[in-house]
């Protein structure tokens, strides 16, 4: 009898200790999740760390050794970004890939922050609007009429089908408009032309292409910006894996998405702090 009472005790004891440890994870859990979520202000970046380990691991280090991003929305509904404002000056440099006919963003930052913007764009409409645009008619924006690609080639682009719109995109596509032949570049070519080895902000809306361009800036781990904005057009895909991939792909090379809208289809990723 008494050994029964003794190997009672035992399980009771084992249990018990499980039942503490269950509970002090459990807390430990609790508690870097509240450090999480009252750090970061932005809900979709908290959902992605809660999600992402590399993410989550970033966020933490970051709050303990680095100013936490000052986000901003600045532009209209159809043509506005966010971005973070809190290391940019009127020194700062802005390539703007893909304007159409909304430059809201574009005169937004430069009035706020007195900085570059370098707006590039080959479509025809978007040229003449442009053209048109007084708020641009100054030295602190410069346009080059080249759309953006992994090689410096002409390439050959359709436009919408319906001549309201501005938007083409890469390929000679059916069921659309007309094509025309257009130059692309690449960003180190413009940036050497340009004098330069670092951007702050590279923005990029370019219809589809963004998928070659960072699966090639992925594979060379050539990032020379501090903020990169993406427009993503997912909806193209013949297959949505690409769409992950390439996400991963930039996680992996050191970025976070400090903002997302529209169903993912807008995003801001910020450069993941370095570990202390």
């Amino acid at each position: 009898m008494p050994k029964v009472a003794l190997a009672r005790s035992s399980s009771s004891r084992s249990n018990n200790m499980f039942n503490i440890h269950r509970k002090r994870h459990a807390g430990l859990v609790a508690l870097i999740l509240t450090v999480i979520a009252t750090t970061v202000n932005n809900q979709e970046r908290y959902i992605s760390v809660a999600l992402e380990p590399p993410l989550r691991n970033a966020v933490v280090s970051s709050t303990s050794s680095q100013e936490s991003p000052v986000l901003k929305n600045v532009g209209t509904q159809y043509g506005g970004w966010t971005y973070d404002t809190s290391n940019l000056s009127a020194d700062s440099m802005v390539y703007s890939i893909g304007l159409g006919e909304d430059t809201s963003w574009d005169e937004g930052i430069m009035k706020k922050h007195g900085l570059q913007v370098w707006g590039f764009d080959p479509t025809p409409k978007s040229l003449k609007f442009l053209e048109s645009r007084q708020e641009l008619r100054t030295d602190r924006f410069h346009l080059i009429a080249e759309g953006l690609a992994t090689t410096k080639h002409k390439a050959t682009f359709t436009m919408p089908k319906n001549p309201d719109h501005v938007s083409m995109r890469e390929g000679d596509l059916s069921n659309l408009g007309d094509t025309v032949e257009v130059l692309v570049n690449t960003l180190e070519n413009w940036m050497e032309a340009n004098g330069q080895t670092h951007l702050d902000i590279v923005k990029m809306d370019i219809e589809g292409s963004e998928y070659d361009v960072m699966e090639d800036w992925i594979a060379r781990d050539f990032f020379p910006m501090d903020q990169l904005l993406v427009e993503w057009h997912f909806r193209w895909l013949d297959e949505q894996s690409r769409h992950d991939r390439v996400l991963k792909g930039l996680i992996d090379r050191g970025w976070y998405v400090a903002h997302s809208q529209n169903n993912g289809q807008e995003q801001t990723f910020l450069r993941t702090p370095a570990l202390s």
